[in-house]
């Protein structure tokens, strides 16, 4: 291989050794950004499972007031009932 070709090699490897860098560092960067993308949607469906549970426990009081309020109810119209008879 004459002086020149071997010149051109070089400079090519070279070139390709940039690239290479270049790319690393881009490639890098993409893997933290992902990273930081999976850290944010294990975050929000851990808020997703906070706020179904707490819909949840929410549905269960207000389950739980309207069976009270049911009974106060009756418990009025007795009273009312025995009040009348006296």
């Amino acid at each position: 291989m004459n002086e020149e070709m071997r010149n051109m090699f070089n400079a090519i490897l070279e070139e390709i050794g940039r690239v290479e860098e270049k790319m690393d560092r881009r490639l890098g960067r993409l893997e933290s950004e992902i990273e930081a993308l999976h850290h944010e949607v294990n975050a929000c469906k851990l808020e997703s499972d906070a706020v179904g549970l707490l819909i949840r426990r929410m549905d269960r009081v207000e389950q739980h007031v309207a069976q009270h309020e049911k009974r106060l109810t009756w418990l009025e119209q007795k009273q009312n009932k025995n009040l009348s008879m006296v």
